[in-house]
């Protein structure tokens, strides 16, 4: 999930990655992207994680490939919205 101003933006205001993806998961992911904004390929990204692992070390990890917070499952609407208050 992207939220953004313009639909052909390359700048979001806010990425949720999930952890579990079929073809590359999250954290792969989010390495990924983070080599691009490097490389000056991409502009800088705010990136959420977006997971039902709970332990410390899973969260740990996911944060140090690259995101800002962690959104955990399930996901409340209450939740969300204290998120989007947060970063957007």
């Amino acid at each position: 999930l992207a939220v953004s101003d313009k639909s052909d933006d390359m700048q979001y205001k806010l990425v949720i990655m999930d952890y579990e993806m079929p073809e590359m998961n999250g954290p792969e992911c989010v390495m990924e992207i983070s080599e691009m904004i490097t490389q000056g390929e991409l502009p800088s990204q705010n990136i959420i994680g977006h997971t039902a692992y709970s332990s410390n070390e899973d969260l740990n990890y996911f944060m140090k490939c690259g995101l800002i917070d962690v959104l955990e499952k399930p996901v409340t609407e209450s939740s969300l919205q204290n998120l989007l208050d947060k970063w957007v």
